[in-house]
């Protein structure tokens, strides 16, 4: 089992679907208390 599941935490991601995701990541990160695992360049 993982940490979530034993604590019933949800586990949540974002994806930022824009012209240019790394200039915002920081902003949602901060604002979402989340932590940024990286990027998928198309």
């Amino acid at each position: 089992m993982t940490e979530n599941q034993v604590t019933g935490e949800p586990n949540l991601g974002l994806l930022l679907d824009c012209r240019d995701p790394e200039a915002l990541t920081p902003f949602w990160a901060t604002a979402l208390g989340y932590v940024t695992l990286g990027c998928v360049e198309n």
